[in-house]
């Protein structure tokens, strides 16, 4: 998995443990994704991060360690 990711799962794991961990990945990999579905070309008005070039790389790997995690504790 990708560093941070890694060290944010690894804190909610302790934190609240897997079934915890599990939910936050969902939840957080839906917000990531529809906010990567957003940019000026699509209409969005006003720009975030995920819109600019310098952070759209970062969310996308985000997307691709929570979606990791999801696959690889799917029984929880």
């Amino acid at each position: 998995m990708y560093g941070v990711e890694t060290q944010r799962l690894s804190f909610v794991i302790e934190r609240d443990g897997m079934e915890g961990a599990v939910i936050f990945a969902k939840q957080t990999y839906h917000a990531y994704r529809a906010a990567l579905k957003l940019s000026r070309k699509r209409g969005c008005q006003k720009p975030h991060h995920a819109t600019l070039p310098e952070y759209r790389e970062g969310f996308v790997m985000s997307c691709l360690a929570f979606r990791k995690f999801i696959r690889e504790n799917k029984n929880v």
